[in-house]
């Protein structure tokens, strides 16, 4: 019984799995369909990360301050 338990276990992790890998392995076909030049994602990518870097930085900055305060 506990053996089933544990093959159950590790059959529901591996579709886990393979619906992880399906679903990356989409997220690239769509980056190759839209005919853009990867590097124009990658250069979004870089912005929208740097975007938000900065945001949540100056946020917590502010809340630094409001703590001092």
């Amino acid at each position: 019984m506990k053996m089933i338990a544990t093959m159950e276990t590790e059959i529901s992790l591996l579709k886990g799995r393979e619906v992880d890998q399906k679903n990356k392995a989409s997220g690239y076909e769509t980056l190759l369909r839209d005919g853009i030049p990867l590097n124009e994602h990658f250069l979004a990518l870089k912005n929208k990360f740097n975007n938000e870097k900065d945001t949540l930085t100056k946020h917590q900055t502010a809340l630094k301050d409001e703590i001092h305060i």
